[in-house]
């Protein structure tokens, strides 16, 4: 399993793969959402693309969200 981690300067990053026994150390939000255009797929996040994507606007929402529920993954 992988996390979307928001760093304290606002970048946000995929964590390394986590096994499924230490994902309990974790405390992180579970998001839903309708999938639009110019959505930021897995491969962007791996690959460091699609920050300027429409869809990028949603995962830094979603970062800052995290942030004020004092959440660093998400």
């Amino acid at each position: 399993m992988r996390l979307l981690e928001r760093q304290s300067d606002g970048y946000i990053r995929l964590t390394d793969n986590l096994l499924d026994k230490d994902i309990s150390q974790y405390q992180y939000a579970i998001l839903s959402h309708r999938w639009g255009q110019a959505e930021v797929t897995f491969e962007d996040m791996v690959d460091g693309l699609g920050r300027n994507k429409a869809g990028n606007e949603k995962i830094k929402f979603y970062g800052e969200q995290a942030a004020i529920d004092s959440l660093k993954y998400f």
